[in-house]
């Protein structure tokens, strides 16, 4: 056998074995409403305030020219 059609049994093997793993995720995302509300993701971006988490301790707190150690 040679080193091409090594490479299209691989490829053809591997094109199908994605199929069969994205196919099923697919159809569970359509099912569960993943793709129900689109115009509440389009904003989200805009009204989200940013993370709340406290920084890392020993970070700096201050203004532009603070440096972490």
């Amino acid at each position: 056998m040679s080193i091409g059609a090594t490479f299209a049994i691989i490829w053809v093997a591997f094109t199908v074995a994605s199929a069969l793993v994205a196919v099923p995720i697919l159809v569970w995302a359509v099912k569960s409403g993943q793709f129900a509300d689109k115009d509440h993701a389009r904003w989200l971006p805009l009204l989200s305030d940013g993370p709340k988490a406290d920084p890392p301790k020993g970070a700096a707190r201050g203004g532009q020219g603070d440096v972490l150690p």
